[in-house]
């Protein structure tokens, strides 16, 4: 059903004080915070704990191998802008726009981003691992919570 596939995407990190960090996983004050920050709350539902939309769970995978594929992985420091990216190209797609007309005219309307900006400190999550002491320690626990 074409209603049931997404309009426009939107890719945020979540505050760390919004996440479980045993669990790595948003707490429903996270999620409520995305909604009340970014969407119109009449314009999503959302599910359950745990549960993603059936074409949310294409983009997930899709952002995933993205950043793995192109950069063979991000840090939290800078993840951010590269899930902007990610989500422009996305929603042109959706919405089927030419790209290089609309980066002209994001390039001449938006604010310069500087360098003191890009690289100004920002609350990111702790890496797993360190949570869990070790990286075998976290990869066990992993592995036994998401077993496909």
């Amino acid at each position: 059903d074409e209603r049931d596939e997404p309009q426009q995407v939107k890719i945020k990190q979540p505050d760390p004080s919004h996440v479980n960090n045993a669990l790595r996983w948003i707490e429903k004050l996270g999620v409520q915070a995305f909604v009340d920050n970014h969407i119109d709350g009449q314009a999503v539902t959302v599910l359950g704990r745990g549960k993603l939309h059936p074409a949310l769970n294409q983009i997930k995978w899709k952002v995933t191998a993205w950043l793995n594929f192109t950069f063979q992985g991000i840090g939290a420091k800078h993840l951010q802008a590269y899930l902007d990216e990610f989500c422009f190209r996305l929603n042109l797609k959706l919405r089927h726009a030419p790209v290089f007309s609309q980066l002209l005219h994001w390039c001449a309307t938006t604010p310069t981003l500087t360098y003191k900006d890009l690289t100004r400190s920002k609350p990111v999550l702790t890496v797993p691992w360190v949570v869990w002491g070790s990286k075998a320690k976290w990869k066990g626990k992993y592995l036994t919570l998401w077993k496909a």
